[in-house]
């Protein structure tokens, strides 16, 4: 902690707002965020790329949902937000996570085997 973030916490200990400050000054948090190149970039194809998924590889008889945040029941500190869950029956058989990536060699897209 600088001196300076100290000073202003100790003139102020008692004020919320002093508090709120000091804390988003150190964990950066005061600043807006508005992703990288790569993540505006993978939020600008996510729709499409979610659309290509269920029209062309989503396995057959199965069913694509949006989903959101899950948050694990036995560690509330575990938590994880696929983009997409594949169901079957009304079970879940697997989830989506989309990755838009920057530059694939063909070689690399060969060996990919898709199950």
């Amino acid at each position: 902690m600088t001196g300076t973030r100290f000073g202003r916490a100790q003139k102020n200990p008692k004020k919320p707002e002093t508090v709120c400050r000091l804390v988003g000054d150190i964990m950066g948090t005061n600043k807006p965020f508005h992703g990288t190149k790569a993540m505006r970039a993978g939020s600008r194809n996510e729709h499409a790329t979610f659309t290509y998924y269920r029209g062309q590889l989503l396995p057959l008889g199965s069913m694509l949902e949006k989903t959101g945040l899950w948050i694990n029941k036995n560690h509330s500190w575990l938590a994880a937000s696929p983009d997409g869950l594949i169901k079957q029956d009304g079970a879940i058989i697997g989830v989506l996570e989309i990755q838009i990536v920057r530059q694939v060699s063909a070689r690399l897209l060969e060996n990919c085997q898709c199950d």
